[in-house]
């Protein structure tokens, strides 16, 4: 009985280690190549605007 309670005690840090896994790519950003909306716009908004 020992024997299966360690064979279900790695599967459930193997299982852990998946979600561990699994919970770091998430959190790594991934560069889309879309260009930033102040890089596209085409005016700084440095200038005053003219009524």
């Amino acid at each position: 009985m020992d024997g299966d309670r360690g064979q279900a005690g790695a599967g459930a840090l193997d299982k852990l280690a998946q979600l561990d896994a699994e919970q770091a790519r998430r959190n790594t950003a991934v560069d889309l190549g879309v260009p930033n909306f102040p890089d596209i716009a085409g005016r700084h908004g440095s200038a005053p605007l003219q009524p």
